[in-house]
């Protein structure tokens, strides 16, 4: 991976069970979004082989016998002052015999044309003699903590996830536009820090809650028969909405909030699952009922227990406590109490 472009990391992705696919896939993702990013110290670093910047026919290049003789980046056809070797100056550096010129030639052509897509002249292109550190990598070998500087530049293009644009395409019927990919993670981790629901959101954002259509279809379980109703198939639209116990639950909860508040919240499939945006003081109390009631339901459903209003009460006022208890040892209690000032009671039965 060191030595190779993205084309490399495409090739592999195809060839890769489920989780090395998505770190290759991010991995490949960020290198992508690195083009970008390209400065005149660093471009001599850049890998040639199989790199979709640079090939010839409309195919990437890579041949293998100049691979094994140490011919690897850019830098590796330049001499000191930025301009390409001479055939048999190269052939000298690299020890390799029989080099063909018009092969040479077009590498060389790719080369040239992808500087001048960057508008850069290779007298700028300066050879150094520090120890070569790939392009790619160097946000992982010079930073000790790089999982930061690697998360911001995979989101700076803004890229919706898979995850997100198959919701998108299933709750398309309940959903006035695409969500905002942004709000929706952030809701979660500004709503509590709660590690374990911050946990459940993600991996229902990210379709990877282990419903029992999840178990199925990895060959875990047999069964994929709803853990409430035993009739539909327990997806997770189905078990945090669809099913007619946990409907039951969400019209009850509404209800409830209504008699000790007189406030009209509706629960639907779009802001069960995502959450309440954009985020305000008022939506930030719905989130958290939100997410805790999910927490319950999928507790529920693991402990094969049929979710029901008195113990849903009793588990949101648990977790309101600690909140709070939270929120007293941070110095922030009378910022806590103003946000739950009109909402605290629908703690009481």
């Amino acid at each position: 991976m060191i030595d190779f472009g993205d084309e490399y990391i495409y090739t592999i992705i195809n060839h890769s069970n489920d989780f090395w696919r998505d770190v290759f896939q991010s991995w490949l993702t960020m290198i992508r979004a690195m083009d970008e990013k390209y400065s005149m110290q660093k471009l001599n670093s850049i890998p040639v082989w199989q790199n979709t910047n640079m090939c010839v026919g409309n195919k990437d290049i890579y041949v293998k016998t100049w691979y094994q003789h140490g011919v690897k980046i850019i830098g590796d056809f330049l001499d000191e002052d930025g301009n390409f070797l001479l055939l048999q100056d190269f052939s000298q550096k690299f020890r390799l015999a029989n080099v063909c010129t018009m092969q040479y030639n077009s590498i060389t052509s790719t080369i040239s044309k992808f500087l001048k897509t960057l508008s850069v002249k290779r007298s700028d292109v300066k050879k150094n003699c520090t120890p070569f550190i790939p392009f790619y990598f160097e946000f992982i070998l010079l930073n000790d903590k790089c999982s930061k500087v690697l998360y911001d530049m995979i989101n700076s293009n803004d890229l919706i996830p898979k995850s997100i644009q198959k919701w998108n395409t299933e709750l398309s019927v309940h959903l006035e536009g695409n969500v905002s990919v942004k709000e929706l993670f952030k809701a979660c981790f500004k709503t509590s820090t709660d590690t374990q629901v911050q946990w459940l959101q993600y991996r229902i954002l990210y379709k990877l809650l282990p419903t029992k259509y999840y178990l199925k279809k990895i060959s875990i379980i047999s069964d994929d028969c709803c853990s409430f109703c035993k009739e539909n198939v327990e997806t997770m639209q189905h078990m945090f909405m669809s099913c007619s116990y946990t409907l039951a639950l969400w019209n009850n909860l509404s209800m409830h909030i209504f008699r000790k508040t007189s406030k009209r919240i509706g629960f639907n499939v779009s802001n069960v699952i995502f959450g309440e945006t954009p985020r305000s003081l008022c939506n930030k109390v719905v989130n958290f009922i939100i997410l805790y009631t999910k927490q319950y339901v999928f507790n529920c459903s693991k402990q094969n227990k049929i979710p029901h209003i008195t113990g849903l009460i009793h588990y949101l006022s648990f977790k309101y406590k600690v909140e709070k208890f939270i929120a007293i040892k941070s110095c922030e209690v009378l910022k806590f109490d103003r946000l739950w000032e009109n909402w605290k009671i629908i703690f009481d039965l």
